[in-house]
This record gives C-alpha cells, sequence and structure tokens, in this order.
C-alpha cells in the first residue's frame, strides 16, 4: 500500500537518507514537523517493511495528548488497521505493528524487543531508561527534542567508539512548508526573545542551568510512615486546568505527588474533593484569589488559607535548597517541571499550575 501524506520535505529526506544510522537524532525547534514527519516514516515502516515500532514519552498522559493524537490523524482514512485502544497497538497487514507507551509506566512495558524506537522529546527521558530501551532495540533509535538546555545525548555522542553510527540534524519553522503565514508570523514575532528564539526559533542549544526547578527526584511511591504536611492549590476552572499538589515528609525529605489536575472544575467538585485531604495541617491557594478562598471555608467547611506572597526568585531558591522527591504517575507537574526556565527575571514555559500549587504548600510548611 502506497501512502501519499503531506511531509515536510527535509525533515523527510533526512530520514529516509539515514535509515541505515543506528541513532538518528532530530534536534529543533518548535513547529519544524519533526514529530509529524517522523511518525509518517515510522508508518511506511510498519506498512510496507513490516517493521515492529516502538513510540515512547517520558509520561504517557503526554504522548496521548501528543504524538498518539497526530498518529490517529493520520490512520484515520487508512484502511485494514487493527487498533487497540487498550494497548495503544496499531498492527498492519504486513506483521507490522507500531505501540506508543509512556516510560512512566515500569519496566515490564519497556522491556519488549523492537526493530525500530522514536523517544519523543528525549530530553525528557533518563539516561538509563534511554540504555534499557537502546539495548532491546535491533535496528535504529530516533530521537526528537527541543534543546532547552544540555542532556546526556551530548555526553553519549561524543563518548561514544562508533561516530559513524550517528546523524543529526537541525530543524527549524522554516523547513515546515505547511505553516500559514499567520502562524510563521506568530513564530517570529518573538525573534526579540534572544532566549527563546535560541532554542524555538533557531533549534540552538539552551541554557540547562536556567531551569526554575530542578533539585528533585522521581521515585515510585510514598514510603511507609510519610506525614502529609500541606496540600496546595492553583485555581484555573477553565481557561486553565486547577491543579492540587500534596507535601509529605519524612525525616529531612519532603515528597511530593500530584492530586488533581483538570480543566473545568466546578468549585462545588473543588470543595468535595478536598475534604479528604482535611487532615493536612495546611491547605493552601493562591493569594490572588481571596472569594474563592472564602467560599470553600463559607460554603464547602475546607479550612483553606492564602498562600504566602513571595518573588518568583526567591519561590524558586527557597524550593531548590531543600530535597524533593517526586512520587511517579505526578505526569503534569513533572511536565512542567522539565519546561519551566528562566530568562532573566521572567520565567519561561507554557504551565505552571502543578508547580504553582506546589510552591503553595512547600511555602506554608517551610515557614512553620
Amino acid at each position: 500500500m502506497q501512502i501519499t501524506l503531506r511531509t515536510a520535505k527535509r525533515v523527510a529526506d533526512f530520514l529516509e537518507a539515514n535509515r541505515h544510522k543506528r541513532y538518528v537524532i532530530l534536534r529543533g525547534g518548535t513547529r519544524a514537523g519533526k514529530t509529524y514527519n517522523t511518525l509518517i516514516y515510522l508508518l511506511k515502516l510498519a506498512l510496507q517493511e513490516g517493521k515492529d515500532v516502538g513510540i515512547v514519552g517520558a509520561h504517557l498522559v503526554r504522548l496521548r495528548e501528543t504524538a498518539l493524537r497526530d498518529f490517529e490523524e493520520i490512520v484515520k482514512d487508512l484502511p485494514l488497521i487493527d487498533y487497540n485502544r487498550s494497548l495503544l497497538v496499531f498492527t498492519f497487514p504486513s506483521g507490522g505493528r507500531i505501540k506508543f507507551f509512556g516510560a512512566d509506566k515500569g519496566i515490564k512495558l519497556r522491556g519488549a524487543k523492537r526493530d525500530i524506537l522514536f523517544i519523543n522529546e528525549a530530553n525528557a527521558i533518563d539516561f538509563e531508561v534511554f540504555s534499557e530501551l537502546d539495548v532491546r532495540t535491533t535496528t535504529q533509535v530516533i530521537l526528537d527534542f527541543n534543546p532547552t538546555g544540555r542532556f546526556w545525548i551530548t555526553e553519549f555522542m561524543e563518548s561514544h567508539p562508533h561516530p559513524e553510527w550517528f546523524a543529526e540534524g537541525v530543524f527549524t519553522y522554516r523547513d515546515n512548508p505547511f505553516l500559514s503565514p499567520e502562524h510563521v508570523r506568530a513564530i517570529e514575532a518573538r525573534q526579540g526573545d534572544v532566549r527563546w528564539w535560541r532554542v524555538f526559533g533557531e533549534g540552538e542549544w539552551g541554557e540547562a542551568s536556567g531551569l526554575a526547578w530542578y533539585n528533585y527526584e522521581v521515585v515510585d511511591a510514598l514510603p511507609e510512615g510519610v506525614k502529609l504536611l500541606a496540600v496546595g492549590v492553583d485555581f484555573g476552572f477553565t481557561r486553565s486546568p486547577t491543579a492540587v499538589v500534596g507535601v509529605w515528609k519524612l525525616g529531612q525529605d519532603f515528597y511530593v505527588r500530584e492530586l488533581l489536575y483538570r480543566h473545568n472544575l466546578r468549585l462545588e467538585e473543588l470543595g468535595v474533593f478536598l475534604r479528604q485531604y482535611r487532615e493536612a495541617l495546611y491547605i493552601v491557594a493562591d493569594s490572588a484569589e481571596p472569594d474563592l478562598i472564602a467560599a470553600l471555608r463559607r460554603q464547602y467547611n475546607v479550612p483553606v488559607v492564602p498562600s504566602r506572597k513571595l518573588e518568583l526568585k526567591a519561590s524558586f531558591a527557597m524550593i531548590n535548597a531543600v530535597r524533593v522527591r517526586v512520587v511517579a504517575g505526578s505526569n503534569n507537574l513533572l511536565n512542567e517541571a522539565y519546561k519551566l526556565c528562566w530568562d532573566g527575571d521572567r520565567l519561561l514555559g507554557v504551565d505552571d499550575h502543578a508547580i504553582d500549587a506546589m510552591r503553595y504548600a512547600l511555602h506554608a510548611v517551610m515557614a512553620k
């Protein structure tokens, strides 16, 4: 079966030209077509050559919202495809298949062998996870990412005994002919934002040192003996999600877990949800919303207090000064952490709702 789909030619040609390389690295800026064209390339290999393909992201929740959603759109009109929606596996008449999975789902799901692996947003994957996936892939590993900061891929390339196994391409929005003139203008309007433009406009490396929150590690579960100290709330309701994050402590270590992250949440639903955490020493919400805080206290008997007001630089300096362990499954919190960075005194990042909720809770505990 022949596939005719719109492709960004430069990205598509790069993938085809390097199909026999072990590692193909797609570095670039926003709207360059890296992920979309890789999905088309992999579809052809599975459909026409019977390849077994794995597509992985750091967190399954985000992978569903990005690469999986794009792939479902690509194949929606193709006949004779079996799609197991519970396992996220596409099977083709050729015998090939494409499976989507999250690295956060554990070694059991990462363990299967495959012909080709695509690591979407590779800078959000730990090197240990990459190594596990790499050794179980027989033919090729493709990685894409926005170069917001240096990570393990540069050292891996530089120290590898076979540099000829690598192909690295840099792509930008200029390589995507399907962007509307309005979209191009919106991107180019940010040229004055030097830090953003370097990474997302030109596809060049940014600085990892600019990450707003970096002093954390991910753990599998809350350990026995932890005590719930605080719950932080960042209001959203409609245009933005409402985020709720809990903070526990054991010894000198803080543990945080995302409890809620949802759009279109009614105040009544939030009040009922928060009641189950009244054992916490503090339930803290955004001080910029005094009416909502008062309503939660008056109507739903939730002992919410307003958050402390701290300048952002001081706030992040405070949370980076303590040991924080993020419980696995806190997908939105981690996604925000990977992307939130400083441009001088200004924060760059699409979302910070869960991180704000966490900050409110940690501030309350640390001021005790």
